[in-house]
C-alpha cells in the first residue's frame, strides 16, 4: 500500500513527480508503482491510475506540467496540452543548484529547447559526471544517478546567452509570476509557449538540414543538438531581419543544385509550404512579412496572380509576362528581347529546364520603363535633324561607332535604324561629328 502521497509542487514535472511518489515510498523505480494496479484497474489509464494507486488523495494533479512517458498504463499527456514533441521524454536534464534548493524536477528543464538554467546562469546537464552515462528516468532517488552520484554534486557551467534569452522567455511562459512583469517588446512577446517552441524548431531546424524532411532531427534529445539549433535560432531572431534573409540565401543555395523550375516552391522546396501552413496565425506576421521583404529585394522569378499566400502589393509589383508578350508590346523580335535582357536593358529571367527547353519571362514595370524611353527613340533621319549633318556623315557615324543605335538592320535585323535622343543630343553638345 502507498502510504506517502506528497502534494505536487507549481510547475514540477509530472514524470518527475511521479519519481517522487516513488522515491518516498522507498520504491527502487517508478516502475514499481504499476504493481499496486489491480486487473479491475486494467482499464485505468494515466492520471486515472496514479490516482488509485494514491488511493484518491485529498490534493489534485494541478501544477504539475509535461508528459509522463514510458510507465505503460501511467503514461499521460502535459495537463497544459503542449504536444508531446515540445517535451524531452528520453534524457532529462537537470541543474545541480536548483536540486540543491529543492529537491523536485522543474517542469521547464523537460522542455526540448531547455538548455539553461535562468536562475543560476548555468548550462543545464544531461548526463551523470560519474558514469558519463545519459541520465534516466529509471532510478530510485530524484537527486541521485543510478549509479550513487548525487546529482547535486555536478560541476556547473556558464550558460550562454542565447540559451540564457530562450530560457528567460520559457520562464515568463509558464510561471508568470516569478519573473518581472516589464513587458519586452521583441519579435516574439505577443507568441505563446507552443507557438515559441514551434518557432525555434522551424527556424533551428532549416539551418542545420539540408534534406528532404528538415525537421525531422536526430538526437534533439541531447543539450548538445538541441542547444545548436537554440543558437542557430536566436542568431536569426536577434539579427532580423538580416539573419532571416542570410536563411533564405542558404535554402536557395541548397535548392540550386536540383532546380527544376524558376517558381518559389522549387526555389525554396519545403521551408516555402511549412512557412504559410505552419505559421497562419496573426502573431507571426512578422516572420511572412520577412519572407516578402525578402522576395521584394532578390526574387528576379515570377510571382503568379492566383498566388493567395503572397500580398497583394507584392504580387502587383512583380507581375510578369512572356518573352513573347513583350515582344508584341515592343513591336520587336524575340530575339531583340532577350538581347535586352541579357544586356539589362530589361529586367527578367531566363531559365533552363532539365529537358533544355528556355523559359524567359519579363518584369512588367521593367517593360513599362523601357516602353517609356522608347518614345525617346529617333530614326536615323531625325538624328541627322539633330546634328544638322548630312546622309553620308551620319553613316560615317555610324560606321565609326560614335553613333550607337539600340535597334537597327545591324543590331536585331529591323528595317530602320533608331537611337537613344539624349545620345544624339550629347554626340551634337560633345561636338563628336
Amino acid at each position: 500500500m502507498i502510504l506517502v502521497r506528497p502534494r505536487p509542487i507549481f510547475n514540477e514535472s509530472a514524470r518527475g513527480y511521479v519519481l517522487r511518489v516513488s522515491e518516498q515510498n522507498g520504491l527502487e523505480t517508478p516502475r514499481w508503482l504499476l504493481s499496486y494496479l489491480g486487473e479491475k484497474d486494467i482499464a485505468l489509464k494515466g492520471y486515472a491510475a496514479l490516482e488509485r494507486i494514491l488511493k484518491n488523495p485529498e490534493h489534485g494533479f494541478e501544477g504539475l506540467r509535461g508528459p509522463v512517458a514510458n510507465l505503460a498504463q501511467l503514461n499521460a499527456p502535459d495537463l497544459g496540452n503542449l504536444p508531446i514533441r515540445y517535451w524531452n521524454t528520453r534524457r532529462p536534464r537537470f541543474c545541480p543548484c536548483c536540486l540543491a534548493e529543492s529537491p523536485h524536477w522543474r517542469a521547464s528543464w523537460d522542455l526540448v529547447f531547455m538548455v539553461a538554467c535562468d536562475k543560476h546562469g548555468h548550462q543545464l546537464n544531461d548526463q551523470c559526471p560519474q558514469c558519463q552515462k545519459p541520465l534516466s528516468w529509471d532510478r530510485s532517488h530524484i537527486t541521485t544517478c543510478a549509479c550513487g552520484f548525487d546529482l547535486r554534486e555536478a560541476a556547473t557551467e556558464s550558460a550562454p546567452e542565447f540559451a540564457m534569452q530562450l530560457a528567460r522567455e520559457i520562464e515568463l511562459r509558464l510561471q508568470p509570476e516569478a519573473l518581472p512583469q516589464a513587458k519586452v517588446f521583441n519579435l516574439w512577446h505577443r507568441l505563446d509557449l507552443e507557438m515559441l517552441l514551434k518557432l525555434v524548431w522551424f527556424l533551428g531546424a532549416y539551418s542545420r538540414n539540408a534534406h528532404r524532411k528538415p525537421q525531422k532531427i536526430v538526437g534533439l534529445e541531447t543539450k548538445l543538438v538541441a542547444g545548436a539549433m537554440v543558437e542557430q535560432a536566436m542568431a536569426i531572431l536577434n539579427n532580423w531581419p538580416a539573419g532571416f534573409h542570410r536563411l533564405l540565401e542558404e535554402i536557395a543555395a541548397r535548392q540550386a543544385p536540383t532546380l527544376s523550375s524558376n517558381k518559389i516552391g522549387a526555389k525554396f522546396g519545403w521551408f516555402y509550404g511549412a512557412l504559410y501552413k505552419s505559421f497562419p496565425g496573426p502573431e507571426l506576421e512578422f516572420l511572412r512579412l520577412g519572407f516578402e521583404d525578402y522576395l521584394r529585394e532578390h526574387w528576379t522569378g515570377q510571382l503568379a496572380r492566383r498566388n493567395r499566400r503572397l500580398s497583394a502589393d507584392l504580387r502587383s509589383e512583380h507581375e510578369w509576362i512572356s518573352i513573347a508578350e513583350a515582344a508584341k508590346m515592343l513591336k520587336m523580335r524575340v530575339e531583340t528581347v532577350g538581347r535586352f535582357l541579357e544586356e539589362g536593358v530589361l529586367e527578367g529571367e531566363l531559365h533552363v529546364t532539365k529537358s533544355g527547353r528556355r523559359m524567359s519571362a519579363i518584369r512588367l514595370d521593367s517593360l513599362n520603363a523601357l516602353l517609356s524611353r522608347k518614345q525617346d527613340w529617333v530614326t536615323l533621319k531625325d538624328a541627322r535633324a539633330l546634328l544638322g549633318i548630312s546622309r553620308k556623315r551620319a553613316y560615317a557615324l555610324l560606321e565609326q561607332g560614335v553613333l550607337k543605335p539600340i535597334s537597327g538592320p545591324s543590331v536585331d535585323g529591323q528595317t530602320l535604324w533608331r537611337f537613344q535622343r539624349q545620345e544624339v543630343l550629347a554626340i551634337g553638345a560633345g561636338g563628336e561629328f
